[in-house]
C-alpha cells in the first residue's frame, strides 16, 4: 500500500530552475523523487521505476506533455500513475482539455509549495482509496465465487453481464461463452423469456420473486430474483440467485411416492386412494355425476403365503394388479389397500351400470391359475363388491363400507363373482 513517505514522484520539466525547485521541496517533504527534462527520459524512468505520481510540464523539447500523458496512461504495465500537468497560466477551457486527455489534475506555474504539497498528499490519499476499493472488489469477487449459490446479473433485456464461478460450472460454460447472451438462451435454448420462471416477475414488476424451476434434463433449481437499481433509482436489471435442488427434489418426490404408492405393485396405496376418492366425490357433488367403486379381494390368499412363502404371494399380488389395470379405463384409479385387498375408483360415470361393465370385464378375463417362480402353479379366484355414489353411500366412509360388505357377500359364491351393494342379503 502506498504511503506518504514511500511514494515515488517523477518531475518532468525542461526548465532546470523549476525542476530543481520542485525536487527540493518534494525531497524535503520525504518523498523519493526522480527527474527528467525530456519525454524520452520520462518514459525510461516510468518504465524502470514505476512512479506513483508524475508532475509533467505541458511543453517539452521532444513531445507535448498531454501526448506523453496519454502514452503513459495507455500502458497497463505502468499501473496508471497519477499525472499532474504543470502549465503557465491558461484558460479554463485548456485545463478542461487537460483533464479530458487523461490527466488527474493540474497546477499553474510558478509552482507554490503551499499549493503543491497538499495536492500531492491529496493525490496519494486518492490513490490509497482507489487501491482499497480495488482490493475490496477482489475480495468481494472471491467471496461471490466461493458461495454455493449460482449468481447471474442481467440487464433489463435479459442479457447476462456477470456470472460467478458456481453459475459457470453449473451451466457448463465459462463467462466468455455466456457474456452478453440472454439467460433463457443459455439455460433453456429458448428464443423468448421463460414464462414458468418465477424470476420473470422480477423483470416485469421490479419486485423480488422466488420459486422452483424444472428443466427437461431432470434438473431442479430454486431461483430468487432481486431487482437492481441504477444511480437514479431506476430499474437497471436483475440479480438471479439459484441453488441446484435436484437431489433434494428427487428425495422429496421419492418420499411422496412412497407415502402414496404401493412399492410392490406400483398401484396407489390406501392414502392415495382415500385422497383421490374424496376429490372425485367432491367433483361429483358439484356436477351431479355418478361415481363407482370396486372393492376386490383374492380368495384364500393366506394359504399361498403359508404353503409357498411370501415371495410367491408377492408374485400373485403383482400379477393381480396387472390384470386389474389391463381391464380399466384411462380415467379409472386402481389401488392396493393392503394385503390382498384392491379397490378401483370409477369417476364421472353416466350410469351406475358402468361399474358393472368394468367388474364384468375383470371377471371375464380372470384366469384362476398363477405361475410362480417356486415352480408350482396356484389357483386363485377373486371377489368384488360394487357400490355407486350417491345410491349406495353419499359420503366416502359409507361408500367404502357398503362396497366392502358387498365384496364379502361375493366371497360366498364359488369362483370369480361380484355383488352390488344394493343386493346384500
Amino acid at each position: 500500500m502506498e504511503n506518504f513517505q514511500s511514494a515515488r514522484i517523477l518531475v518532468v520539466d525542461d526548465d532546470r530552475s523549476t525542476l530543481d525547485f520542485i525536487v527540493f521541496h518534494l525531497e524535503n517533504a520525504g518523498y523519493q523523487v526522480f527527474k527528467a527534462d525530456t519525454g524520452q527520459q520520462a518514459m525510461d524512468i516510468v518504465g524502470r521505476e514505476r512512479p506513483e505520481i508524475i508532475l509533467l510540464d505541458v511543453y517539452l523539447p521532444d513531445e507535448i506533455g498531454l501526448e506523453l500523458c496519454s502514452r503513459i496512461k495507455s500502458e497497463p504495465a505502468f499501473n496508471d500513475p497519477s499525472v499532474i500537468i504543470m502549465s503557465a497560466w491558461a484558460p479554463r477551457s485548456e485545463m478542461a482539455e487537460t483533464l479530458a486527455r487523461g490527466a488527474d489534475d493540474y497546477i499553474v506555474k510558478p509552482i507554490d509549495p503551499k499549493e503543491l504539497l497538499p495536492m500531492i498528499k491529496a493525490r496519494i490519499k486518492a490513490r490509497q482509496a482507489q487501491q482499497e476499493l480495488r482490493q475490496q472488489g477482489r475480495s468481494l469477487h472471491l467471496i461471490l465465487d466461493s458461495i454455493q449459490e449460482m449468481m447471474l446479473y442481467m440487464d433489463k433485456g435479459y442479457n447476462i453481464l456477470w456470472a460467478n464461478r458456481a453459475a459457470q460450472d453449473n451451466i457448463g460454460k465459462d463467462f466468455a461463452q455466456i457474456s452478453g447472451r440472454t439467460c433463457h438462451e443459455i439455460l433453456r435454448s429458448a428464443d423468448t423469456p421463460c414464462q414458468d420462471c418465477p424470476v420473470q416477475d422480477t423483470f416485469v414488476s421490479g419486485r423480488p420473486s422466488s420459486g422452483r424451476v424444472s428443466f427437461n434434463d431432470g434438473r431442479y433449481w430454486y431461483n430468487n430474483g432481486y431487482p437492481m437499481q441504477d444511480s437514479a433509482g431506476g430499474h437497471a436489471g436483475v440479480v438471479l440467485m439459484s441453488l441446484d435442488i435436484t437431489q433434494q427434489e428427487k428425495s422429496r418426490q421419492k418420499c411422496e411416492y412412497m407415502a402414496m404408492y404401493d412399492s410392490l405393485t406400483g398401484l396407489g396405496n390406501r392414502n392415495l386412494f382415500m385422497d383421490r376418492l374424496e376429490h372425485v366425490l367432491s367433483q361429483a357433488r358439484r356436477y351431479g355425476n355418478f361415481v363407482g367403486m370396486l372393492y376386490l379381494d383374492l380368495d384364500g390368499f393366506k394359504e399361498i403365503n403359508d404353503r409357498l412363502g411370501h415371495a410367491a404371494g408377492d408374485e400373485v399380488l403383482v400379477e393381480t394388479a396387472r390384470r386389474i389395470k389391463s381391464c380399466l379405463r384411462e380415467s379409472d384409479i386402481p389401488a392396493r389397500l393392503g394385503g390382498d385387498e384392491f379397490a378401483v375408483i370409477l369417476p364421472q360415470m353416466k350410469s351406475p351400470r358402468e361399474a358393472e361393465e368394468v367388474a364384468g370385464k375383470i371377471l371375464e378375463k380372470w384366469s384362476p391359475q398363477f405361475d410362480t417362480s417356486a415352480g408350482k402353479a396356484v389357483n386363485m379366484n377373486i371377489s368384488a363388491g360394487l357400490a355407486a355414489f350417491p345410491e349406495h353411500g353419499d359420503t366416502l366412509d359409507r361408500l367404502v363400507n357398503t362396497a366392502d360388505k358387498a365384496m364379502y357377500q361375493a366371497k360366498k359364491t364359488k369362483g370369480p363373482s361380484f355383488v352390488w351393494a344394493g343386493e346384500i342379503q
